[in-house]
């Protein structure tokens, strides 16, 4: 379920350039009620409150209208599971 999000921390490292992730104290750090960002699919960013965290496993409900939603589904309200891997940006 969790392999439809891009893997920031790699894309950071591919592409230093044009993409950034935060560091593993940072995404160590993420709380529930956090706001982090994610991407779909290499397709498109989006916000994340996130709701549950076990370990590496995060649970959130998606935060704001996507305009590539029509490819991968994803719905402002809807929730998702991902790893802190995936995330670009966090909001406390």
């Amino acid at each position: 379920m969790t392999n439809k999000f891009t893997d920031a921390q790699l894309m950071a490292v591919r592409h230093p350039d044009t993409s950034t992730a935060p560091t593993q104290k940072e995404l160590s750090r993420i709380a529930i009620g956090d706001y982090v960002k994610i991407c779909a699919m290499d397709w498109e960013r989006f916000w994340v409150l996130v709701t549950g965290i076990k370990g590496e496993l995060l649970t959130g409900e998606v935060n704001n209208d996507l305009l590539m939603a029509v490819f991968h589904g994803l719905r402002c309200g809807d929730a998702v599971v991902f790893e802190r891997r995936h995330v670009y940006q966090v909001e406390g």
